[in-house]
């Protein structure tokens, strides 16, 4: 059982549930998931230094700093991932190793220095290519050939202008290695372009912006090989299938996807799961409770669900096919992001076992405590003060002896 609710919480950190109309098919909920990062190897790493990134012969300081600030901005779940060194710490270890006069960085420079200032992790790269190129071609530009008396345009024309598209690219190649094990963790070419045009009239683009632009894309594209990321996803609901629903089984379904839209997917999934022992056809239902327990990270619930309304189907249902892929691809995540967030969570000066039991529990009745990380924050205080105000107990929002009584988490 606790192996169950771990899972839970690692599946699928739900962040911000909407309705919005995706094309011609149903509405949708728009959920925000947590995956894990990557480079698998860098599970464990948590006190981190970046060493000077590599440009050409040089090393190239504006962009380390931008490398260790990128890092340093990293949160998961709100707070720091990494506990980032600063550079002016490692300076007088890069002097000893002379790594300043070298310019050389190995493997094993890497691990000397990273046990030297006690870090787990150290992360150090090549930039390959930081510049703008530009490429001029001919175009046109709509002007004003004729103006009348008064100095206004009588006559608009397409005129040939020269143009010229700039480019801004950054690629570069980070490395991150792990001290303990003293082996690479994970290593990427990452590149990413920003581009512009200039036309007759249109002056040219800051090229110090457009680089800019690249950098900042590139590194965000860093932080998700070394870090669990967010990312956004949307889930197709079906409102309508082959079946006769009786008038009050539709009321409920479209009353469902009314509460969906007001943010409150608890009621909308209370309103399908009566309406789906009423009317036990179709498999717009079943696949609406799956979407319910997908929500909640339940996904052996989800699946059982997704499984159910596939037997109801006579041809291949396009949201069906993606649920359940979206599924398999959510289990397999699940063991890496569970290695990824253990250390943090459980060595948080914060962390509590108790409120970790009691957000398992919370989650399991539908009151959206958020991730059970075992860390009091305000989502879990509010999903308290919920699930105290329904059981008829004083709304204190704490984890109280009388609240663990009626969670059964004593």
């Amino acid at each position: 059982m606790k192996e169950k609710n771990l899972g839970r919480y690692v599946q699928a950190v739900i962040l911000a549930l909407s309705i919005i109309v995706a094309g011609c098919s149903g509405p949708a909920i728009k959920s925000t998931a947590l995956v894990p990062a990557k480079f698998n190897e860098a599970t464990g790493i948590k006190r981190i230094a970046v060493l000077p990134f590599q440009h050409g012969r040089r090393t190239n300081g504006e962009i380390t700093a931008d490398v260790e600030a990128s890092i340093a901005s990293i949160q998961v779940e709100g707070r720091p991932y990494f506990q980032v060194i600063e550079r002016r710490q490692l300076h007088h270890i890069i002097e000893e190793q002379r790594l300043s006069r070298s310019g050389l960085i190995d493997l094993d420079t890497a691990v000397r220095v990273g046990r030297l200032i006690g870090v787990d992790g150290i992360l150090m790269g090549t930039i390959t290519e930081y510049d703008v190129h530009q490429v001029r071609f001919k175009g046109t530009e709509r002007q004003c050939t004729r103006k009348d008396r008064d100095g206004d345009c009588k006559k608009w024309s397409n005129v040939p202008v020269t143009c010229t598209k700039y480019t801004a690219t950054f690629s570069f190649v980070p490395k991150l290695v792990n001290v303990k094990t003293a082996r690479l963790a994970g290593t990427d070419s990452i590149s990413r372009q920003s581009s512009a045009t200039a036309c007759g009239r249109i002056s040219a683009p800051n090229q110090r912006d457009l680089l800019r632009v690249a950098k900042v894309e590139a590194l965000s594209e860093l932080n998700k090989t070394i870090a669990p990321y967010y990312v956004t996803q949307d889930i197709v609901l079906i409102t309508q299938d082959e079946s006769t629903p009786p008038p009050a089984v539709k009321t409920q379904l479209d009353s469902g996807v009314a509460f969906a839209k007001a943010g409150r997917l608890d009621r909308a999934c209370a309103l399908w799961e009566d309406a789906a022992v009423v009317h036990p056809s179709g498999y717009a239902l079943p696949y609406l409770q799956g979407v319910c327990a997908e929500s909640r990270g339940d996904l052996s619930t989800a699946r059982r669900h997704y499984l159910a309304a596939d037997a109801r189907t006579t041809k291949p249902v396009q949201e069906i096919n993606q649920a359940l892929k979206r599924l398999s691809q959510q289990s397999s995540d699940r063991m890496a992001l569970r290695k990824q967030l253990r250390q943090t969570r459980t060595s948080s000066p914060a962390f509590s076992p108790q409120i970790q039991r009691a957000q398992f529990r919370l989650i399991e009745l539908g009151y959206a405590p958020g991730p059970a990380d075992g860390i009091f924050g305000s989502q879990t205080e509010a999903a308290m003060r919920r699930f105290q105000n329904d059981q008829g107990i004083p709304e204190t929002g704490r984890l109280d002896r009388e609240t663990q009584r009626q969670l059964g988490t004593e």
